[in-house]
């Protein structure tokens, strides 16, 4: 008699979809939401028995933050600044000429900014902890239905053996 775990899997499913689409809300939420590449990188996948939650590098990034010591690279800064419609400004804080020269400067001092006083000062140089805050948000509920579609799986499993004697 072979395990089956139709119940299981389908409620997996069910959390894989509803996490990937909480995450992608809590992004815009609490502004970390820039080109969208994070986004649409989120996904899922189950395997026989556990829901892993895809994503790019970037949402490490957003959840921990980085810490000071290394540059974040310019490029990738340069796009996120023009996602969010980041100007460069002078040095008494007046906006000046948008052009590409000056969208690198302002990228490469950003860049070197954070590899001294890392990310995100609104969290306090840290991470938003996204992941954890939206499985917190969710865990009781995913918890409770995983396991009676877990123990729906066994009963039905016991019936099957009951059936065959």
């Amino acid at each position: 008699m072979i395990y089956s775990d139709n119940n299981l899997k389908k409620e997996l499913i069910n959390y894989g979809k509803m996490l990937v689409e909480k995450y992608k809300a809590q992004l815009k939420i609490d502004g970390t939401y820039a080109t969208g590449d994070t986004a649409k990188s989120l996904d899922y996948k189950i395997t026989d028995t556990e829901l892993v939650i895809l994503s790019d590098m970037a949402m490490k990034y957003i959840d921990q933050g980085r810490e000071g010591g290394e540059q974040p690279p310019i490029p990738e800064i340069l796009k996120w600044a023009r996602a969010k419609g980041i100007r460069p400004r002078d040095g008494s804080g007046k906006f000046i000429e948008v052009n590409d020269r000056t969208m690198f400067r302002m990228a490469a001092n950003i860049s070197k900014a954070i590899s001294y006083n890392g990310t995100i000062k609104r969290f306090g140089g840290k991470g938003s902890d996204i992941i954890d805050f939206v499985y917190q948000r969710n865990k009781n509920d995913m918890i409770e239905n995983i396991f009676l579609a877990y123990s729906d799986d066994v009963d039905n499993m016991i019936e099957e053996i009951v059936k065959m004697k």
